[in-house]
């Protein structure tokens, strides 16, 4: 018959487990709750400030329908001056057409960033304020507002 091996012992041979701890057990106090602590100052009350809106008729609403200056139909355009102020601008075209309800105008111009552009159009009855109305668009846009 073969001996059977006997397992690895983990143990010192000279082990004997206690019968009684000495060791007592405290009752750990209770854990007070963390206080929250951040690096920013409590916001102040502040009174609410007084706005004040202009009246709709300050904006040429009467009536709740937008009042609009009429130009005359016989105005002429100064094409020499538009036509310098939109190269000033660095315009790449310019278009005015002719639509049943009036006259259409653009132009594209190069964006404020690199490789786009910036187009502007307007309507109106009128060449001359459809004119007027684009370069008032495009020095609004150049002025930043």
């Amino acid at each position: 018959m073969v001996p059977q091996a006997q397992p690895p012992v983990f143990m010192p041979s000279n082990f004997q487990p206690h019968m009684q701890s000495n060791v007592q057990v405290q009752a750990s106090a209770p854990i007070a709750a963390r206080q929250v602590i951040r690096a920013q100052a409590p916001d102040e009350a502040k009174a609410p400030s007084v706005i004040s809106m202009p009246a709709p008729e300050h904006f040429g609403i009467q009536n709740g329908t937008v009042a609009k200056s009429v130009a005359p139909s016989n105005q002429q355009v100064d094409w020499a001056m538009v036509h310098s102020r939109l190269r000033s601008a660095g315009s790449v075209t310019f278009q005015s057409d002719k639509t049943s309800t009036g006259h259409r105008v653009l132009c594209m111009i190069p964006g404020k960033l690199p490789g786009s552009l910036q187009r502007f159009e307007s309507h109106d009855e009128s060449e001359a304020q459809a004119v007027q109305m684009l370069l008032e668009k495009l020095n609004e846009w150049q002025s930043g507002k």
